[in-house]
């Protein structure tokens, strides 16, 4: 399990959505040193202290609301392109940022709000926890755990989600599976909100793939392959962007 933690204290780093969201090399060592020795539930406990205090953006369509947000997390700055992990349709922002969605384009949660009790709490707002999908690629995945795809019913353009059936601790259950670019990404995301997100108690479908409590949270099965994915699938630049433009985001009064 030491590697797991490795894996979440990279995913809180990246993902770092404290009061003071944007973090330097100064405030980095900080956190760092406050961990140091700690390990399993000890750990996973610190980081959740650190994480648990949220700014988040109001949710939707609204003035300085999510889709106001994407347009600093998930714009391609030369093109207008919104980026779009979850097929290989194109879509654009307009030449302002009105705030407004795009149509076609969903608010897709990495977290479905039903795995919580659809209570509308900060894991529902979180940005970390948003991105803008396809509508018709977000329906197909549903509310479904995120894994390995053994039966594909469905998929969103080649490198992209795949919809089907696949194994949870043994079980065959609905499934889906981002694409291969995407992976790590996603899988560093979900140790994040499993982390700062560890006093929910989770049911529906999110019960297959996290257990309610503070440690370890996510599954056997799902931590060991995000670990797996996370490492083949390193951070890259756009992963960096993103999250240093929601943290220089979430800094400004809203």
């Amino acid at each position: 399990m030491k590697s797991y933690f490795k894996m979440i204290f990279a995913a809180a780093l990246i993902g770092f959505s404290t009061s003071a969201n944007a973090i330097d090399r100064h405030s980095l060592a900080q956190y760092a040193a406050s961990l140091k020795g700690l390990k399993k539930e000890q750990l996973k406990a610190a980081l959740y202290d650190i994480m648990k205090q949220k700014t988040v953006l109001v949710y939707g369509g609204k003035p300085k609301g999510t889709w106001y947000g994407f347009w600093y997390s998930d714009r391609d700055t030369a093109t207008n392109e919104c980026y779009n992990r979850y097929s290989d349709k194109k879509f654009y922002f307009g030449n302002k940022n009105d705030g407004k969605a795009i149509a076609g384009m969903n608010i897709e949660h990495s977290f479905p709000k039903s795995w919580w009790g659809s209570v509308e709490n900060d894991a529902w707002r979180d940005l970390y926890n948003l991105y803008p999908s396809d509508s018709k690629a977000n329906s197909e995945k549903s509310n479904y755990v995120m894994g390995v795809v053994v039966n594909v019913k469905s998929q969103s353009g080649a490198g992209y989600d795949k919809v089907g059936t696949g194994y949870a601790d043994g079980q065959l259950v609905k499934m889906w599976e981002p694409g291969d670019r995407f992976k790590g990404e996603f899988s560093r995301s979900y140790m994040y909100m499993a982390t700062t997100y560890q006093d929910l108690s989770f049911g529906s479908e999110g019960a297959k793939q996290l257990q309610t409590g503070a440690y370890p949270t996510l599954k056997k099965w799902a931590s060991d392959l995000f670990r797996q994915w996370s490492k083949r699938d390193r951070v890259d630049n756009q992963e960096i962007n993103r999250n240093n433009a929601i943290a220089k985001l979430l800094e400004k009064p809203h």
